[in-house]
């Protein structure tokens, strides 16, 4: 399910606008199938994209139940890339 992105900007893009859109297919193209993610929301882990998508869905249901809609930015980022990694995080005030 995974989309190809050619660069950090590109992902960040594609997570503000799923969100936005509460679009589960979009906001899951930027996960491998063997993703493990460690969350702070009921449950604690989601081994692979099944249960990450599962969890991704509720959220998305729960802010439609609501009538919410987010809007995420990404200001004051910082983002290191080369073509095999990178990074994002967001600029400290000194």
């Amino acid at each position: 399910m995974s989309t190809e992105f050619h660069c950090v900007e590109d992902v960040l893009e594609n997570y503000r606008s799923a969100v936005y859109e509460k679009n589960a297919v979009q906001f899951l193209s930027s996960y491998a199938s063997d993703v493990h993610i460690y969350d702070c929301w009921g449950n604690w882990e989601y081994i692979g994209l099944d249960q990450w998508k599962q969890m991704i869905q509720e959220w998305f249901k729960g802010l439609d139940e609501e009538d919410i809609r987010l809007k995420v930015d990404f200001d004051d980022r910082v983002i290191e890339e080369n073509s095999n990694l990178a990074f994002v995080h967001l600029q400290t005030a000194s």
